[in-house]
Order: C-alpha cells, then structure tokens, then sequence
C-alpha cells in the first residue's frame, strides 16, 4: 500500500509565510493507525521537509484520535531575523531633555545644580561608529532560504573642531572645549567663561562656542552664543540668544524685558515675566509665571511645583504641568498644534481685520482675503493639534484657556487630574492614570 493510501482522509496545508505546516484527521474511524514515520513521509511528499516538531508527530502516533478535526502544527520554519542598525556610540548621553537635578546626601534635591558640561579634551576620542549586524536568514519548512536584511550603516557627520580617522570608525576632538551634537553631525565648540555676573565690569558678549557664566545675566546685557549658553545664577531682564541651548540653574526674572531664544532646548529653574523662545522643548522644573513661551516640540513644567500662572504658552505637540492657572481665575492660555510665524501672522491679521470692519467696511474684497487667510492658518493648526495635548496631573483653575486648533475650551470649574486632546474634532478631556 502506498503512503497516499495509508494516510487516506489526511490533508497536509502550509501556511502562506511557509513558516508552519499543519495537518488535520478528517477520518472518524475508532481504528486510526498514524505511524509517526510514515506521517514524515507523507509530510515530505507535500515538499515539507524542515522544522519537524518530532513530539506533536509521536503524541498524534500514540493518540491519533485525540487529533481528528483538527488542524495541528507539525513542523515549523525558522523566521529570518534582520540585522541592527550600526549606530554612533557618544563618549556622553546627549540625548536626555532634561538635566536632573543634583540628589545631596542627606536625600534633598538641589534645583540650583542643573548644568551638565559635556568637557572633551584635544585627541579624545569622543564617538564611535558601531558597525550594523548581518541579518540571519530564515528556512521555510519545505526548505527554502528565507532572506534577511543587513543592518544598515550609521552615518556620522563631522561638525566644527572635530576629525575622523582613517578607517572612519572614530571621532576625535581636535580642541579642548564642549561637545554638541544635532542629529549625527558632531561638534567641538570652545567655552568662554565668565567667572562673576554679565555686568558692566564685562560687558555684552558675542562669541563662536559655548559661553559659561557663573554668576548672573544683569538687566540690560546681551549675551549671544553659536554653541550653548549655560548661567549658573540667574536671568533677569537680559538678552540670551544661541544657537544650542540655553542652561539657567536660579531662574529667569524677565522683568518684562529682553528675551531669551535658543535653536535648541531651555531649561531653567523657572521662569518669572519673560519671553522665552526654544528651537525644540522649554523644560522648567518650578514655575512658569506670566510669560510668553513658545517651543515647537514640548514645554514640560513637572517638577515639585509645576506651576503654570498666566501669559500664553504655545508648543508644538505638548505641554506638561501640575497646576494650571490659581484661584483668582487670573487668565491663563495654553495652546498647542502651534507654529510661531503662522501664530504671529494669525494674531496680526485678526488685528487688520478688526480694523477694516470698523473703519473700512465698505472693502469686501481685503477682507475676504484676511478672511480666507486665516481660515487656511486655522486649517493649518487643527491640523497640527491632531496629535497634540495638554496635560495638567494637578489642578487646572477657572480662567485657563485650552486652545487645539480652531476649537478653544475655557475652564469654569476646577478640574483635577485631566489631559486634553482633539477626539472627532473637539477638545475633549480624558483622566490621567499615571
């Protein structure tokens, strides 16, 4: 008797991935007989040839009836695996967002110590390109190679004061000074530092690299950097601008005064009557009071106090707190889904508008087109706010205004442990369960 005979009512099936082959019992006879061998080789006359799972075929040789019916895997394929990407390995973590601050001895946590300088050396070797891994290749179960992807390679890019060797695997910094890196392109930059207050005793400062200051940033002086700003001590009504980020251990008093701009991220202690502009994420670890900020990615006040009173804060894609607004209802706008050029554009052509329909009314035409500009700005932002949200895990006060894109929610009540984002177009709120 041939094998198709004795295996009479058993179908054989692969799976489209090739990766599992099963077989079902259709008979229903009291006297099945499956000899595990001839399971086999009747398996291999389907072209099932790999990945015999040899326990499921004896337990079906001992207990075949157990198996009627059913559709039981019988051998199994080995799934190909991609190779890792290749990566660049930093002498320093610079992707973290946030500097924590420093946990003393005695277990208290000192705000005032948040400046993490990455300090590199003249011929340190400062990153490494890790290579990426070959993929394995996979065997489907009537045999067949299953290809695998290869890794690919990580690219570095080689910024200012900094050397790749000749196999093009090491970076070395060729000055004493500063790491920084944005994307895979890595930089040395050189420090100025100033070892008291930006006064009159040292003037405005302008300089290519980090600028480090131990003391404070007086009222009236302006401090640019095309690599990073770092202030031990405070900020008061002064002009910071950098190209990196700007570091401000004690605080920004702003004073309704100057500015402070980064193309990266600001960090501060916390922020007091000023404007504040990131290139990427504002982190406050205290307060934010009556100021005006704006950061296309995230502006995060989570710390202990996590107070946000007052002004308007624009971001991105998220804003963070503990608190939102106080008990005297003192107005308070936080908006997200936000770009700066376009919030600007917007709010000056409301203003143009306002006046056009007060003193011009008669011209239809401009105000139409104002009209049909911010309608497509309003597009734009809702849009943009999609994904976005408001997080508050405290209290958020009457008087706070919630802005997502076209739509505005104004709190009425204390609302407590809430989060808000765009649900079918309108701002809905949802619990906070971490």
């Amino acid at each position: 008797m041939d094998i198709a005979s004795k295996m009479e009512g058993i179908v054989v099936s692969i799976s489209d991935d090739k990766l599992g082959a099963f077989v079902t019992i259709n008979r229903r006879s009291d006297n099945i007989v499956v000899k595990a061998r001839e399971l086999k080789e009747y398996l291999e006359s389907h072209s099932v040839i790999f990945g015999f799972l040899d326990d499921i075929i004896r337990a079906i040789e001992e207990n075949p009836q157990k198996f009627v019916g059913q559709k039981t895997l019988v051998a199994q394929g080995r799934s190909p695996v991609d190779g890792k990407d290749g990566f660049i390995e930093y002498v320093y973590d610079l992707s973290k967002k946030e500097n924590k601050p420093v946990e003393m001895e005695n277990g208290r946590v000192n705000y005032k110590e948040l400046i993490a300088i990455h300090n590199v050396s003249r011929g340190q070797r400062i990153a490494t390109k890790m290579p990426p891994e070959r993929g394995v290749t996979g065997t489907a179960v009537d045999g067949t190679v299953l290809p695998a992807k290869d890794g690919k390679e990580a690219r570095v890019l080689i910024g200012k004061n900094v050397v790749l060797d000749a196999e093009k695997e090491n970076v070395y910094s060729l000055i004493d000074g500063v790491m920084s890196r944005q994307g895979n392109k890595i930089s040395v930059f050189p420090i100025y530092e100033v070892n008291g207050d930006v006064d009159y005793s040292v003037g405005n400062i302008s300089f290519i690299g980090t600028v480090i200051v131990r003391g404070n940033v007086l009222t009236g002086f302006r401090v640019v950097a095309s690599g990073d700003i770092q202030v031990y001590g405070s900020v008061e009504g002064a002009e910071l601008e950098a190209e990196g980020d700007i570091t401000v251990s004690h605080g920004i008093l702003g004073q309704h005064k100057g500015y402070i701009k980064a193309g990266g991220s600001i960090t501060s202690s916390f922020i007091q009557d000023a404007k504040v502009t990131a290139g990427k994420d504002c982190i406050v670890l205290q307060s934010i009071l009556h100021s005006e900020i704006y950061a296309p990615h995230e502006i995060i006040c989570s710390g202990k106090k996590g107070l946000i009173v007052g002004g308007t804060l624009l971001a991105g894609h998220k804003i963070e707190c503990r608190t939102l607004g106080n008990m005297m209802a003192q107005e308070t706008h936080v908006e997200v889904g936000v770009v700066k050029e376009l919030w600007l554009e917007l709010r000056e052509l409301r203003e143009k508008l306002r006046y056009l329909i007060a003193y011009k009314p008669k011209d239809k035409g401009e105000q139409q087109a104002i009209h049909d500009r911010i309608m497509e700005i309003d597009h734009i932002f809702h849009e943009e706010a999609t994904n976005a949200k408001i997080v508050c895990k405290g209290m958020i006060f009457p008087g706070t205004h919630i802005v997502m894109g076209k739509q505005t929610y104004i709190a009425r009540d204390v609302i407590q442990n809430m989060y808000f984002r765009l649900a079918d177009g309108e701002i809905t709120m949802f619990p906070n369960f971490h």
